[in-house]
């Protein structure tokens, strides 16, 4: 079920609200998020709406909900969006990223959200578990950030859930790509990444990597190539990928 802290007023015009929390919640909430990504994310938005792309958000790993709260305010109030996390369950985190309260994030989603968190189901879950599965319907989700557990073995189960939640045209985001500090998660892409799954990476910056389906690969590798983000681009896996 959503939110019964919710605001009852009409949604606030994309642009706006992008600009209110940018400028508000995006400064007052604890988390790792670089700014560019309020270029990012609205890009994606744009490609996959100008190619009728719907669907909800859905993170793995919400701390307190920063980066969150920005994928929520790009998708519509009738789309449904998950937020997944351990929350108070901490002897699960067994490498100790995160760690938000859901209490803490319910009342940043009623004051910051777009949407007051409505069109939010909260589900305190470990990723592993495999009745995750079953909580959230395949094909539903165009916008999945990772940024769950960070062990290798974490990252390979959450990329296959993604590749399972997302819809054809949707974006996968990974989290601490190449923080020094987590070095399970670029050891979990790549193992992922060598299994030759239907998922593939894009783009690279700001301390993610960008995944579409394979079929989805030019129109997102082509779009960002030619977008005014792009720096370089570098090979991985033998795919050119854009450097943000």
């Amino acid at each position: 079920m959503g939110l019964s802290l919710v605001f009852n007023e009409a949604p606030a015009p994309l642009g706006k609200f992008l600009e209110s929390y940018r400028s508000r919640g995006f400064q007052q909430i604890e988390g790792w998020c670089a700014d560019e990504m309020f270029k990012v994310c609205p890009f994606v938005d744009e490609i996959q709406r100008s190619k009728g792309v719907s669907g909800g958000a859905c993170e793995i790993g919400i701390n307190q909900g920063k980066f969150f709260i920005l994928l929520n305010g790009l998708v519509d109030e009738n789309e449904t969006s998950y937020a997944i996390d351990l929350f108070e369950n901490q002897e699960f985190n067994i490498d100790n990223c995160g760690g938000g309260p859901r209490d803490t994030f319910e009342k940043h989603l009623a004051k910051f959200d777009r949407h007051g968190g409505s069109n939010v189901k909260i589900v305190t879950a470990d990723s592993t578990d495999a009745a995750l599965r079953s909580c959230i319907s395949g094909g539903k989700i165009r916008l999945l950030s990772v940024d769950g557990g960070h062990t290798a073995e974490h990252i390979v189960n959450d990329l296959s859930l993604a590749n399972r939640f997302i819809v054809s045209g949707g974006a996968v985001m990974v989290n601490d790509v190449m923080h020094y500090h987590w070095i399970g998660v670029i050891e979990g892409i790549f193992k992922f990444l060598m299994q030759s799954p239907a998922l593939v990476p894009f783009a690279i910056g700001f301390n993610r990597l960008f995944m579409c389906k394979l079929s989805w690969y030019p129109i997102y590798f082509n779009a960002f190539n030619s977008s005014p983000m792009r720096k370089n681009t570098v090979p991985m896996l033998g795919r050119q990928i854009v450097v943000l």
